[in-house]
């Protein structure tokens, strides 16, 4: 717990944290029928522009917890995407 990491994967989903509505964006391996995801509570929505589902990217937080089929960072940041 509190490990910084970095995490190359495909964005299966930008969203909001339903209690919290702190921005995410969720990457995995990009298989289908993947069930393993690691989401990334960015402090600042305007890091997922130009990425939509499928985009590639690469992220880095500190790990935070484990649940059932989900890794959360935070903090966290998109560390590269595509020009």
């Amino acid at each position: 717990e509190g490990q910084v990491i970095s995490v190359i994967g495909i964005v299966n989903e930008i969203g909001n944290h339903l209690i919290t509505d702190e921005p995410y964006v969720s990457i995995n391996s990009g298989a289908m029928f993947e069930l393993n995801s690691i989401q990334c509570m960015i402090s600042n929505i305007d890091q997922v522009s130009g990425i939509s589902v499928g985009t590639e990217i690469t992220i880095e937080g500190a790990f935070i917890e484990w649940v059932v089929f989900s890794a959360t960072l935070r903090p966290c940041s998109i560390k590269g995407k595509p020009n």
